[in-house]
């Protein structure tokens, strides 16, 4: 499984980021959109609350993540620039656990 990290995807100290449901709803809506411009499944997709907006995917190929990497990187989510890039599963699973991912796309 290959993870994609899209940086900028939000405020964690804004309004809306305080919402019981936002980090929820987050990751919902960015694992669809990332099961959208990929061809493969979404494995896992994580919001880390106390970042600078980072949201983490994993997908099961390579090609899958380079294809959400190209489609994602540059767009714009809720105003603000996007910058999508691969990230070594090793580094993924150090952060989240290995073999933790929640299946589904």
């Amino acid at each position: 499984p290959t993870p994609t990290p899209p940086k900028g995807m939000f405020d964690r100290l804004s309004e809306e980021a305080q919402a019981p449901s936002f980090y929820t709803d987050l990751e919902q809506e960015v694992r669809g959109e990332c099961a959208r411009l990929s061809s493969g499944p979404v494995l896992d997709c994580r919001v880390d609350r106390w970042s600078n907006g980072f949201v983490y995917v994993k997908f099961s190929l390579e090609r899958d993540a380079a294809a959400a990497v190209a489609r994602m990187h540059g767009r714009f989510f809720a105003k603000q620039r996007i910058s999508a890039e691969h990230l070594p599963e090793a580094a993924y699973d150090k952060k989240w656990g290995a073999g933790k991912g929640k299946q589904g796309s």
